[in-house]
């Protein structure tokens, strides 16, 4: 059994009189030396980006974790609790090493976990009408109008659903195979749903390849309606075989003229107007691209490419393209439309849209299809050579969260993310499978001795919280050395809302958490089924703990539990007495020592019966009270003593005690201390020193004591227990008392030393470093982060270095020095060595991390300086004529490297491209300050010169160093003395041409 004898039942008492609330405490628990913690900070993460992105995305207080010691996701008995303080960290501390999961306690209706988050164990069939005579192996592609309901296509046939409706709702058969469907939601009511849009319709035409436009309306009441787009006449006759819909553009590619063309949808026809874009091939596919942009898959000879296209001042516009010598065997665009993930050669590759299309990743042991959860930045991809395992990647740093199985009988090509990002559902002859994906689960943690890891979990609060109110006053009755269960019914009873509302199974779960104690007992405690109070051996009195009620969101205000712990007799279990030897010249009526009765029940009162005649017991001292004693007849005298309780003669103890006669003794005077008063620190077992006693009679045998239980006397010797070291960082000083007491007599004597620990050097524990960083392209003396050494001394320096010269650390500031910039090339990111040694010992510790190169998206604008485009410090005349040169050679648009060397920098305006509008702001300022000189013309100027630059050798990290010109880009326009404005005349021909162009423009458009 749990329990042992009779416990009383819980009393509780009216709210007569207020109850004892009192705040909880979210105190953080005592950091210790030699054990590992966690802490865990709890933050809002209102987008469910599972990272801390957003505004308003702080950290959360009074939230409840713990230790989930047997994995089962249920708060059970002693497993460890922490509640987030004011900042949103919650601490577990006095942690052996290894491996440990945390877990959120609660996550109601009104709050969700959102990290970290993984699919559940399993999904649910359910059965849809409308789809039980299809083929097999046919699924729907869906287009969906919310989670429950969406319109999709499957070869010839569009499917609408709804999940929530018996019928399945309907299916209609086309005239053509639906090659793309763009449908919008006309409600969210699971009782009626609709949709509106626009579908394609890929048609067979002499053999050749033709479309059909159709504008539809559905609405699961009021049924479906399709309406077929005749051509309008400037687009009679022609045929367009792909198209793409994003934003508010459709934008096709018509074969015959290979050409892109604009599509519009107009009322009942729709019309195409050719776009100055020819492609040198087929299109294959197009696909959008965020909202202002698609990809096409394009056919090139023998070789295929992807390009990326977007609007551009309100022109499309081709911005970056990849060739491939193997075909795509399959590819898709990312949500945002930055990334491309495409499948070549049976590698996943993961693409930046950016120029050249650069492998950001390839992800491995994965294949298509590829599902993205954007808002959550997770990508899931089918496991290589598997039909029903997938992998989870984390889509910020390509980490490989975790894996999971569908069943055999879902197609991986049929699944589909619902709007709201919460399931994996297929729809296919089966029914309707849906499986959760967003189901919250423990953060596991490895420990190791003496480590304190940080981790961060999300949350997000779907609806405001309750205020609870626990009402009335809490007593628990229990017979001492007895156990009693604390049952949950009697709080939840008396729990109620702020408005008078009383707590119900409806408002959802609530768990209840011990915020502090007991203090004189253990409580063996679980939030959800309550737990088992065991008392102190022996003890009796009152002991107490608070509770709190929590919802996931809120904790209650906390009340006292009080437990009271009455007394029951225990019989004396010991007689002791505490002088073991009497003078052989005490005379009647003196003391002979104390007497003890070892009773648990500490109120009880004895008297005493003693066998010698010549004794006898007053209160707890035993007396001499007649007679004589002589060591020669009698060195030891026998004593029967029987101990007898005034509350019941029953309750009697008897016991033979011993006294030895021993001479007349004399109270020792000092003790003597020979040895050191330093002791190093950490040097177990050391010994301190000699001890001796000064005493009158010689030949006396002594007990020694320490006061610090860390201290021994052994041998005479003074020392530090074996496996007992002390620590210079927290006790500088030890004060102890040593003790010396005659066994014969009894006398006592001490004396009081003070040592002082002497410091050692303590090796650092770690380098506290991120795993990587990031830092801007192009931005010289970019601060990256911070730099720590975790060192028991607090006084000890170390000097951080860093492998790669062109960083620093300066006053634990990771950054780039002031001179140097980073420029990005593959693969993007440079990895470095960080070294830290100490001034004291010259020992060192070093930990490798990486520094992403945050891309410069103009990376043709001078930043510093906008109108230098040369770069040579200054703003002069040359700058617009190399912007003319280069228009002329190359048109406007985006700027392409020529050769080698480095590429100016013509974007004056920062839009990404070159065009007159940049010269046409170069002359503005020019004309605007004047003709500038050089910012400095003093020859001691330590102005960076190329001499002064570093180069970066063959066996340097990837990434080229770049001048930074730190000159002040307002002080070369001014009007100050020395600048001149500049006439027409002063410029090139062709420059001034260009400049009447513009002009005529704005004034003709």
């Amino acid at each position: 059994m749990l329990f042992r004898g009779n416990v009383r039942a819980h009393r509780l008492r009216g709210n007569s009189k207020p109850s004892p609330h009192r705040r909880p405490r979210f105190d953080r628990l005592e950091e210790r030396r030699l054990l590992a913690g966690i802490d865990v900070f709890v933050f809002q993460d209102s987008n469910q980006s599972r990272f801390l992105d957003g505004s308003g995305e702080t950290g959360q207080s009074g939230r409840v974790l713990y230790l989930d010691t047997n994995e089962n996701g249920v708060h059970d008995l002693r497993e460890q609790i922490a509640i987030s303080n004011e900042v949103g960290i919650a601490s577990f501390r006095g942690l052996e090493p290894g491996r440990y999961a945390v877990a959120l306690l609660g996550a109601g209706d009104g709050s969700q976990q959102t990290s970290p988050v993984l699919p559940s164990p399993a999904g649910t069939w359910q059965s849809l009408p409308i789809l039980g005579d299809w083929p097999a192996d046919a699924f729907v592609t869906p287009a969906w109008v919310h989670d429950q309901a969406g319109i999709g296509r499957s070869g010839r046939e569009l499917i609408a659903w709804n999940s929530s409706a018996e019928s399945g709702l309907d299916r209609w058969m086309l005239d053509g195979e639906i090659t793309e469907i763009w449908a919008d939601s006309s409600g969210s009511d699971s009782n009626e749903v609709g949709s509106s849009g626009v579908l394609r319709v890929s048609l067979e035409s002499d053999g050749e390849p033709a479309g059909r436009w159709y504008r539809f309306a559905w609405g699961s009441s009021s049924g479906f309606e399709l309406e077929a787009l005749s051509a309008a006449p400037e687009a009679d006759g022609l045929e367009i075989e792909r198209s793409v819909r994003f934003g508010d553009r459709w934008i096709g590619f018509s074969a015959a003229s290979g050409t892109l063309v604009d599509i519009q949808l107009d009322g009942p026809q729709w019309s195409a107007y050719s776009l100055p874009l020819s492609v040198s091939g087929s299109v294959l596919e197009m696909k959008p691209a965020g909202g202002d942009g698609f990809v096409a898959l394009e056919q090139v000879g023998g070789s295929q490419r992807l390009s990326m296209y977007r609007v551009v001042d309100g022109n499309i516009a081709l911005v970056s393209e990849r060739t491939f010598a193997q075909p795509v065997e399959d590819w898709a665009v990312s949500t945002d439309g930055l990334k491309l993930f495409t499948q070549v050669s049976g590698s996943l590759l993961v693409l930046d849209t950016i120029s050249g299309m650069p492998t950001l990743n390839a992800l491995p042991d994965s294949q298509f299809p590829v599902l993205e959860d954007a808002e959550r930045s997770i990508l899931y991809t089918s496991v290589a050579g598997s039909t029903e395992a997938w992998n989870i990647w984390n889509s910020q740093n390509w980490e490989l969260e975790a894996q999971f199985e569908m069943p055999s009988d879902v197609p991986p090509e049929s699944l589909s993310i619902t709007p709201s990002g919460q399931s994996l559902v297929s729809i296919s002859k089966e029914g309707r499978y849906s499986r959760e994906i967003v189901q919250r689960s423990a953060a596991t943690v490895n420990l190791s001795e003496e480590e304190l890891v940080s981790i961060a979990m999300g949350v997000r609060d779907t609806q405001p919280s309750v205020e609870w109110v626990l009402d009335g006053e809490w007593e628990w009755s229990v017979s001492e050395d007895e156990s009693i269960a604390i049952d949950l019914a009697p709080f939840a009873s008396q729990l109620r809302s702020t408005n008078g509302t009383r707590y119900s199974t409806s408002d959802g779960s609530v768990y209840w958490v011990i915020t502090k104690g007991p203090e004189k007992g253990e409580l063996v405690w679980s939030s959800t089924t309550g737990g088992v109070y065991i008392p102190d051996a022996d003890w009796v009195g009152s002991d107490r703990f608070w509770l709190a009620a929590y919802d996931g969101q809120r904790l209650s205000e906390e009340v006292m539990v009080r437990i009271d712990i009455d007394a029951i007799n225990d019989l004396p279990s010991d007689l002791l007495l505490l002088e073991e030897s009497v003078s052989s010249e005490i005379q009647p009526g003196e003391p002979v020592g104390s007497v003890r009765v070892v009773d648990p029940d500490l109120g009880d009162v004895y008297d005493f019966l003693v066998s010698d005649p010549r004794f006898a017991i007053l209160g707890s001292t035993l007396y001499f009270i007649q007679g004589s004693l002589d060591i020669e007849s009698e060195a030891f005298i026998p004593l029967m003593v029987t101990a007898i309780a005034r509350s019941s003669s029953a309750d009697r103890f008897s016991k033979w005690l011993t006294l030895r006669v021993s001479e007349q003794n004399d109270a020792p005077s000092s003790i003597l201390f020979r040895g050191n008063y330093e002791v190093p620190e950490r040097t177990p077992g050391a010994v301190l020193g000699d001890l001796s006693v000064l005493h009158a009679d010689s030949g006396k045998q002594y007990e020694w004591s320490v006061s610090d239980a860390r201290f021994e006397v052994e041998s005479g010797k003074l020392r530090l227990k074996a496996q007992v070291e002390l620590d210079f960082e927290l006790e500088p000083t030890v004060g102890v008392t040593v003790v010396a007491k005659d066994r014969l007599s009894g006398w006592l004597t001490s004396k009081a030393l003070l040592f002082r620990v002497m410091d050692l050097d303590d090796p650092a524990v770690t380098l506290s470093a991120a795993s990587q960083y990031h830092v801007e392209e192009n931005k010289s003396g970019d601060l990256l982060g911070y730099v720590y050494v975790r060192d028991a001394d607090r006084n000890e320096d170390y000097f951080i270095s860093v492998s790669d010269d062109r960083f620093e650390v300066v006053s634990n500031a990771f950054r780039l020095k002031a001179r140097h910039a980073l420029q990005w090339v593959e693969p993007g990111y440079v990895d470095v060595v960080l070294s830290a040694t100490s001034s004291v010992t010259g020992a060192h510790i070093s930990k490798g991390v990486r520094v992403i190169i945050d891309r410069d998206q103009t990376p043709y604008h001078n930043d510093s300086n906008p109108g230098d485009v040369d770069g040579d410090g200054t703003v002069s005349p040359l700058d617009p004529l190399i912007i003319v040169n280069y228009i002329n050679s190359h048109g406007p648009g985006m700027i392409t490297p020529e050769g080698e060397g480095p590429t100016p920098h013509m974007d004056v305006d920062g839009d990404g491209s070159v065009s007159p509008l940049d010269i046409l702001v170069l002359i503005n300022m020019i004309n605007a300050g004047g003709m500038p000189t050089s910012p400095s013309s003093d020859p001691n100027d330590d102005a960076t010169t190329d001499d002064e630059l570093d180069a970066t050798s063959p066996s340097d990290p990837p990434v080229s160093e770049v001048p930074i010109h730190d000159e002040d880009p307002h002080s070369l326009v001014g009007e100050g003395e020395g600048s001149s404005r500049l006439s027409g005349s002063q410029f090139p021909m062709g420059w001034m041409i260009l400049d009447e162009e513009i002009r005529g423009r704005k004034r003709g458009g």
